[in-house]
């Protein structure tokens, strides 16, 4: 079973949210560059 890359992005994008619960608000491009994930993409994925 193979998941898509937008799929992948989401699950990377979750978990690094998840690490940094407790810690206020978390500016999408911080996530972006941490994941490695295109700031656009991640920017539709999250919508």
């Amino acid at each position: 079973m193979s998941v898509s890359v937008k799929c992948q992005y989401a699950l990377r994008a979750l978990f690094e949210l998840a690490k940094r619960k407790g810690q206020g608000l978390v500016r999408l491009v911080e996530v972006a560059e941490t994941q490695n994930i295109p700031q656009r993409f991640l920017e539709n994925i999250l919508n």
